[in-house]
Parts: structure tokens; sequence; C-alpha cells
């Protein structure tokens, strides 16, 4: 499986989300400690998410969870290994309406 150390969402459409991500290791799935409000970045910097920072613990399989408010929640279809001192990103873009939503990973550089 990839590893990742950090996860880089660039949004296109004008929605509010909060990420989190499903994780897995040596047990049951879990859901992390989600974001605060993702507001559309209109510089299309994105955000930065550290799965650390939302209490993923270091060697779990990580799946990117997307809930947009007053909307519907989606997940990505890959799975990574989340590994802190991993310097791969995996880059999504998000687009969106609050009634169809897409996530796609663009790449992992």
């Amino acid at each position: 499986m990839e590893t990742v150390g950090l996860f880089q969402l660039k949004q296109h459409g004008v929605f509010v989300c909060h990420a989190a991500f499903m994780f897995v290791k040596g047990g049951a799935p879990k859901m992390s400690n989600h974001t605060g409000d993702l507001i559309t970045d209109v510089f299309g910097a994105g955000y930065i998410l550290n799965p650390g920072d939302l209490g993923v613990p270091d060697g779990s399989d990580v799946t990117l969870f997307l809930m947009v408010v007053a909307g519907t929640t989606v997940s990505a279809q890959e799975s990574f290994r989340y590994v802190k001192e991993s310097k791969n990103i995996a880059h999504y873009k998000s687009e969106w309406t609050s009634v169809d939503p897409k996530l796609h990973l663009e790449r992992v550089s």
C-alpha cells in the first residue's frame, strides 16, 4: 500500500465541508476527529490535511471523507497507509453541489 504523510484538498464550487479520515490499525474501522469548516478557497491553494492532527495513529490505513454542511458525505475511492514521516502528499480535488458530490484523486507526489 502506498504511504502518504499529508493530504491536499482543492475545492471547486461554493460549499462548506468538514474533512475526516476512516482509519484501520489492528482492528475495526474508526472515524477520526473532523476538521473545522473548510470553505471554498477562491485563491486555489486548497487545504493541507494531516491525519495525525485529527487523531489518526501513525501506520494506519486511511481513506479521506468529506461531509458537506447541509449536504452529503462522500469518501475517496483510494486508501493509503498514513506514515507521519512520509514526504508523499495525496492531492484531491472536490467538485460539489450539495446534491452531487465528487471527490477525485489527482496525484500522489
